[in-house]
């Protein structure tokens, strides 16, 4: 009985520290990738949600619960971004050794994942059973090398997607888990289940392509899970189906279906995806090529590339019938790809055709069909080739992604790259022009955004780069009718309205700068340059009162803005409050901001003279 239990215990050791070790070389491997990231700078998006995103420097934003009811807010993944502030601010390696942890770990979960599935699918084919840890780390290793996932790691701000892949993951292996133990213990099995939700829920506050998770759960129901007759639940699996089926059918009926970009249409999204299959394909099975913007045109009608991808979607689909019974596992990875990129990929129009960030989860089930591919090729007599084989191509996924990583080293490295790989890309270009201005050379800047609006004369967001460097100029005539391009298509942004008042207040048209500087504060009621900049306006004007007030708020807002306290100072004197004028000054001074000493001198006097006035008065009615 001893020599038994002790051999139960020796097995679970030995599953144990195999895990262990694949934990330990998925880490190696992927710091070895995308050990030349750690000091890259924030990229493209990142500078409006992290670098200009006020939310994330507290976390009052995170204790409202109504903004972790719009999960569009993606609240987990910003709640992290928040906590790398509070760790580094803007220092960018807090924010890149998180992604790559949170990499490692869906590294590791993909292998636990993969191996779980192995052992489910042992049961009815034993044709790879005896290779199931292997198959498992392979999976895991592609996954974790391919350079396709540079995008969801090295581009801090997309943490969502991998973030969401996480807990997705996890979701599915806490069901699996929850599902076997549910005719062994029914508490057990709750309890995973239980876990399995919080996951899931955690993934759709990460971004909101988790969503399909409950179609996936599903699928795993009709691929793996089985009772004690090794028979799939049917009754669960269509009364779960019927319900999902008809709550779709009400979000379509009902328009509920979601949709980030008005100016195109479902139909036009969803051809256009069809060529876009075509390139993800194409960059996960040869990953030479990969662009930060690759600049795709939506489809206005079906041509030889939508009709192609027409076709292969057709053709994976099929694939995936007709696999089934052969080699589940195959048939189960293409389903993944395709039920994973739905959100992104299908009718709900987003303001980009295609990203390479969205291939992060979906690439789960593309690593698993090229492994359990791999493996049932190299069986039997050709099995001395399979090591050399499978390392060979785990070394190049390597090098490709060190590679690639190269060109997110700056910003202006990852857009010189786009232009090299799509030379009339306007935004690539208009966002070249932005590394130039980031580096304080407008000439060059004003080159690069010029170019841009020669390739495409209607890209609104190089009307907005260019009118700032106009303004910057003190070219206000110019910028002004940059800025008023620009809104003329996009009429709830800030930043446009408030240069554009700014400029209208240098030309001395002091009532449109009101008016525009009020509409920045409309939108957004906590910017203090838009009241700080008013105030200065009210005050030309002669609308003290006006502008004191806007002085106030501004500070309110942003007490360390000390150079304002002047302004403030100059309001009380008109309003003869001396003592809250000099008060204001000297809190100034004290922060090193220069103060004309005249001017202080002139308070005081003026304070000291009411005083000398105060005591004569109250000598005389004490003498009287």
């Amino acid at each position: 009985m001893g020599r038994v239990k002790r051999n139960v215990v020796d097995k679970s050791w030995s599953l144990n520290n195999n895990r262990f070790y694949a934990l330990i070389l998925i880490s190696i491997v992927t710091f070895l990738a995308y050990s030349n990231t750690f000091n890259v700078p924030f990229q493209f998006d990142d500078q409006t949600n992290i670098v200009k995103n006020q939310k994330i420097t507290d976390y009052k934003t995170f204790g409202d619960i109504s903004y972790w009811y719009n999960v569009n807010n993606r609240p987990f993944s910003f709640l992290t971004i928040a906590i790398n502030y509070t760790i580094g601010e803007l220092n960018t390696k807090s924010y890149h050794i998180f992604n790559y942890l949170v990499h490692v770990l869906n590294g590791f979960l993909v292998f636990l994942l993969a191996n779980t599935l192995l052992k489910l699918n042992s049961r009815e084919s034993t044709s790879l059973a005896n290779n199931n840890y292997w198959i498992a780390l392979a999976v895991s290793l592609v996954f974790v090398l391919h350079p396709i996932q540079t995008m969801g790691v090295t581009y801090i701000i997309q943490r969502m997607s991998s973030l969401a892949t996480l807990f997705y993951i996890l979701s599915i292996y806490l069901y699996i888990i929850g599902r076997s133990k549910s005719i062994e213990n029914i508490k057990h099995s709750l309890f995973y289940l239980l876990l399995a939700g919080t996951s899931g829920l955690l993934a759709i506050l990460s971004k909101q392509n988790a969503a399909t998770l409950p179609i996936m759960i599903l699928v795993v129901e009709v691929f793996f899970i089985r009772d004690k007759n090794n028979k799939p639940y049917t009754r669960y699996i269509l009364s779960v189906a019927g319900l999902m089926a008809i709550g779709i059918i009400v979000i379509v009926a009902t328009g509920l279906l979601p949709k980030e970009n008005d100016d195109i249409t479902r139909q036009d999204y969803l051809i256009t995806q069809f060529k876009v299959l075509l390139i993800y394909l194409k960059l996960w099975l040869v990953p030479i090529g990969q662009n930060i913007d690759h600049g795709i045109i939506f489809s206005k009608s079906i041509g030889i590339r939508e009709i192609s991808g027409m076709l292969v979607y057709v053709g994976l689909i099929t694939t995936t019938v007709l696999t089934y019974k052969k080699n589940k596992l195959i048939s189960f990875g293409i389903l993944w790809f395709l039920v994973t990129m739905l959100i992104e990929s299908s009718l709900i129009p987003i303001q980009d055709a295609m990203v390479e960030h969205r291939l992060y989860l979906p690439s789960f089930g593309l690593s698993l069909v090229l492994v359990i591919t791999i493996f049932s090729f190299f069986k039997n007599k050709k099995s001395k080739y399979l090591r050399p084989v499978l390392i060979s191509i785990l070394t190049i996924l390597l090098l490709l992604t060190y590679a690639r990583n190269k060109s997110w080293q700056t910003w202006k490295s990852i857009w010189q790259n786009s232009i090299e790989l799509n030379p009339d890309n306007a935004r690539a270009i208009s966002n070249l022009g932005y590394s130039f201005k980031m580096q304080k050379n407008d000439r060059e800047a004003m080159k690069y955004y010029n170019l841009a609006l020669k390739k495409d004369s209607t890209h609104y967001p190089t009307y907005l780069n260019r009118g700032i460097v106009l303004f910057d100029n003190q070219n206000y005539k110019q910028a002004i009718s940059d800025f008023s391009f620009y809104l003329n298509k996009y009429k709830d942004r800030g930043p446009p309205y408030f240069f554009r008042g700014v400029s209208y207040g240098h030309l001395g048209d002091y009532d449109k700068a009101i008016n525009d500087l009020t509409i920045v504060i409309n939108i957004d009621s906590t910017y203090a340059p838009a009241y700080k900049n008013r105030g200065v306006i009210y005050e030309m004007k002669g609308k003290y009162n006006s502008a004191l007030h806007d002085f106030n708020r501004s500070l309110e807002i942003d007490p360390s803005n000390k150079v304002l306290l002047i302004n403030r100072s100059k309001i009380y004197y008109r309003f003869g409050k001396y003592e809250e004028a000099l008060i204001d000054v000297q809190d100034a001074q004290m922060h090193g901001i220069s103060v004309d000493p005249n001017y202080i001198s002139d308070l005081k006097r003026i304070i000291l003279n009411k005083e000398n006035n105060r005591g004569s008065i109250n000598s005389t009615a004490i003498g009287n």
